[in-house]
């Protein structure tokens, strides 16, 4: 299944290229044959309006690079960032161990 759906992805590459990395992915307006992704620097989608964002976001998705985050040790103090240690929590899902040909 995870083979399918990477093959998918790959059929709508052009020229080999993902389509969040075609020059058209960073124009804020839509153009046709452009990704639903749109990708801005940090700096750059900082410095844009909220109209701006919102039209934006209205029809597409946005992928910001470079976005300051706050860096987190993995040990408890870190991992108790993200919620208690002490509740049990219940996890679901296959594990597949097959290569994609």
């Amino acid at each position: 299944m995870l083979c399918d759906t990477y093959a998918n992805i790959q059929a709508h590459y052009v020229n080999g290229v993902p389509l969040h990395r075609l020059e058209s992915a960073q124009h804020a307006e839509l153009q046709t044959g452009a990704p639903s992704i749109f990708v801005i620097e940090w700096p750059k989608f900082e410095a844009m309006s909220t109209l701006e964002i919102q039209k934006i976001f209205k029809t597409r998705h946005i992928h910001m690079l470079n976005a300051p985050v706050e860096t987190l040790n993995f040990d408890r103090e870190g991992l108790e960032t993200l919620g208690s240690l002490t509740i049990s929590r219940s996890v679901q899902g296959k594990s597949y161990h097959e290569r994609c040909s």
